[in-house]
C-alpha cells in the first residue's frame, strides 16, 4: 500500500482577513495580570505597566506581538509606557466590565477604533457612546490617540450606558458595535457597523423587551452585552434579569426571545454577572451572586429558544465561590473564569460538551500575585479555515473536513484529480475521495 502526498491549498477571496490568527493572544486585566497565548498554552507575563489598573482591552498583531492595552482612563503601548495622548479617557469609571472594545479600520491598517462607553457625568446625563483613534504609525510606531481624534461622541447614542460588545459582520470582513440606549421612555439596542467606509453613525435600532430604568447613578445601566460565536445569539445582562435575543449578523437587527431571571435559585434570589458561549454557540454560561455572598455558574443549552426549555437545561458548575465571577472565552477555545480580587485564573476545559463533562476546574494558573477584577478582555471572533483529512492510501476512501469558524455558508471541494471525472468536485461539508493513483494533489476548499 502506497500513501499518497497531498499539497493542502485554501483559496479565499480574502486570506488577510481569514488568516490574522494573533491579534488576541495577549491579555492584560484585572491589577497588572497578564497571560500570552503564542505558545498554545497560557503563560502568566509580569511586564504591565505599574499604572495598569483595573484593564480592560487589549490589541496585538496577526503575529501576537503586543500593540497596546488599556484601562477606562488610559491606553498603554508596548514598551508599557502610557500613549503620550493615552491618557483622558472618558469611560463609565464605575463599570469596569465592558467600557472599551476595540475594533481595527477595515481601510488603514495601521489605525483601531477603541469604543468607549461613559458613565453618568456631574450633570447627571450619561456620556454615552465615544470612541478614540489609534494610529500605531504615531510616537515613533509604538502607537498614539490621533490628536484631534479622542472621546468623539456618537450622537445616536447619546444616552448608552453600562456595555458595549461587538462582532463580526455576516460578510466577515464588517463589524458590529453593540450598545443599548437607556431612557425613561425607550429601551432599543443600537448597533452601528465598521466597514471599508468606516463608522456608520446611523445605527440599527431595535426594540427590548427588559425595561430598565435609568437612577443617574455611576455605573448604572447595562452591566454586560455577548453575542454568540456563530453571530446567532445576544444575552443582554443586567441586575437580577437578562434579556435572550437572536442576532442576524447580516442586518444588524436583535429579535428578543424571552426575558429571564435567577431570582429564586435554589431558594435564593439571584444576580446575574458575566455571560459567555462555547465556540460552537451550543452552551451559554452565566454566573450569579446569591443574597448570602455566594456566586455560582451555570450552564445553559444556548439552543433552547423557549425560557421553559432554556431553564430546564441549567446545569450548576460551581456552588460556593466567594468572589464574582467573570467569563471570557480565549483563542484555545477554553473559557477562563476569573474570580475577583484572586491572584488565579480557573478554567472551563471542554465549554461545547454538556454538563459536568465541560470540566470546570479551579485555579488552574497563577496570576504570581497579580489579581482579577470585574472582567477579562473581549474580542472580535477569531477566523479560521484549515483542510483535514485521514488514511491517505491508495485506493482507499479518504475523508475531508473543513475546520472553518464561523461555519462557512457553502463549501466546494476540488481534490484536484481530474481522472475521477465528476467525483473530482463535491459540494458536502464532509466529503469522502478515492484516489486510484499515487501522486502528489492539490486539494481545494
Amino acid at each position: 500500500m502506497r500513501f499518497i502526498v497531498l499539497t493542502i491549498f485554501i483559496f479565499f477571496t480574502n486570506i488577510s482577513i481569514l488568516y490574522a490568527q494573533g491579534e488576541f493572544n495577549i491579555w492584560y486585566f484585572g491589577n497588572r495580570a497578564g497571560v500570552n497565548f503564542n505558545s498554545g498554552s497560557p503563560v502568566t507575563i509580569l511586564d504591565c505597566s505599574p499604572l495598569g489598573y483595573w484593564l480592560i482591552t487589549t490589541m496585538s498583531d496577526s503575529l501576537g506581538s503586543l500593540l497596546f492595552y488599556g484601562n477606562n482612563y488610559c491606553l498603554f503601548d508596548k514598551s508599557h509606557q502610557a500613549m503620550p495622548n493615552g491618557s483622558g479617557l472618558l469611560t463609565g469609571g464605575a463599570n469596569y466590565s465592558q467600557d472599551l472594545f476595540t475594533v481595527q479600520k477595515r481601510n488603514d491598517e495601521k489605525s483601531y477604533y477603541v469604543f468607549q462607553m461613559g458613565g453618568i457625568n456631574p450633570l447627571g446625563y450619561t456620556d454615552g457612546l465615544m470612541y478614540s483613534i489609534v494610529d500605531m504609525r504615531l510616537h515613533s510606531g509604538l502607537g498614539d490617540i490621533v490628536p484631534g481624534q479622542k472621546n468623539i461622541h456618537v450622537l445616536a447614542a447619546h444616552d448608552a450606558s453600562g456595555a458595549l460588545t461587538g462582532t463580526r459582520h455576516h460578510n466577515n470582513k464588517d463589524a458590529w458595535i453593540i450598545t443599548r440606549r437607556l431612557s425613561y421612555t425607550s429601551q432599543r439596542y443600537a448597533c452601528f457597523l465598521v466597514s471599508f467606509s468606516g463608522l456608520d453613525t446611523v445605527p440599527v435600532y431595535s426594540n427590548s423587551l427588559l425595561h430598565i430604568v435609568p437612577n443617574l447613578s455611576p455605573g448604572n445601566g447595562i452591566e454586560y452585552l455577548k453575542v454568540s460565536p456563530d453571530g446567532t445569539k445576544l444575552i443582554c445582562v443586567c441586575d437580577t434579569s437578562f434579556e435572550y435575543c437572536t442576532f442576524d449578523s447580516q442586518t444588524g437587527k436583535i429579535t428578543p426571545l424571552f426575558v429571564g431571571t435567577l431570582i429564586k435559585v435554589n431558594n435564593m434570589n439571584g444576580e446575574n454577572e458575566t455571560p459567555e458561549f462555547s465556540l460552537k454557540s451550543k452552551y451559554l454560561y452565566l454566573s450569579c451572586q446569591r443574597t448570602n455572598g455566594e456566586h455560582v455558574l451555570y450552564q445553559f443549552d444556548a439552543t433552547k429558544t423557549d425560557s421553559a426549555s432554556f431553564f430546564a437545561s441549567r446545569v450548576q458548575l460551581e456552588s460556593d465561590f466567594p468572589y464574582f465571577i467573570a467569563l471570557q472565552r480565549a483563542v484555545d477555545n477554553k473559557i477562563y473564569v476569573a474570580p475577583v480580587f484572586l491572584d488565579s485564573l480557573s478554567v472551563i476545559e471542554y465549554p461545547d460538551n454538556p454538563g459536568a463533562s465541560c470540566q470546570y476546574t479551579r485555579d488552574v494558573l497563577s496570576l504570581q500575585g497579580r489579581t482579577c477584577i470585574y472582567n477579562l478582555p473581549q474580542f472580535l471572533q477569531k477566523y479560521k479555515a484549515y483542510i483535514q483529512y485521514f488514511h491517505p492510501c491508495q485506493n482507499d476512501r479518504i475523508p475531508f473536513s473543513g475546520d472553518i469558524w464561523p461555519p462557512a455558508d457553502t463549501t466546494r471541494w476540488n481534490f484536484g484529480d481530474p481522472a475521477s471525472g465528476v467525483d473530482n468536485v463535491s459540494y458536502l461539508p464532509d466529503p469522502v475521495h478515492i484516489y486510484s493513483l499515487p501522486g502528489t494533489y492539490t486539494v481545494e476548499l
